[in-house]
């Protein structure tokens, strides 16, 4: 939708499309309608609940992480060097894999916002195209993309 947008205005500034006095240009707030309705707070709704559940899961592994190296810290003295140096390795794998993973949840967690938002735009063209008809607008561009 974005680009749509942006090739659009690019049209009309490069080709100096003229717009005649009768032809009326509407503009919408994309996000309110995201955010107001109800298909949207849905979305928001389920993606939050998911993003605050990875929260409190990565928050409980680093916990954990944080514990082990402060174990493993403490031993230092105790532990020979060589076995030290195994569990620092095997602390750094655990925290490289924490990381990876918490990487991909966060990426996928976009993926799906980015997903949802794209099929809620793609729901409301058809009611837009139809408004637009009705009221004999001839274009609607998205509030956000307006400079002037």
């Amino acid at each position: 939708m974005k680009n749509f947008c942006s090739f659009l205005v690019t049209l009309i500034l490069f080709f100096g499309i003229p717009v005649s006095a009768n032809e009326s240009i509407a503009f919408i707030d994309m996000d309110y309608v995201i955010n107001q309705s109800k298909s949207g707070k849905q979305i928001t709704e389920e993606l939050s609940k998911k993003h605050k559940s990875n929260i409190k899961k990565f928050s409980k592994i680093e916990q954990s992480l944080k514990n082990e190296e402060k174990k493993i810290i403490s031993q230092k003295n105790i532990l020979e060097k060589t076995e030290f140096e195994k569990k620092i390795v095997l602390l750094r794998e655990k925290t490289s894999n924490y990381r990876k993973e918490r990487r991909e949840v966060i990426d996928d967690l976009t993926k799906q916002k980015i997903y949802a938002t794209t099929k809620l735009l793609d729901l409301v063209k058809p009611i837009l195209a139809k408004y637009s008809s009705d009221n004999s607008i001839s274009i609607i561009i998205e509030k956000k993309n307006i400079i002037i």
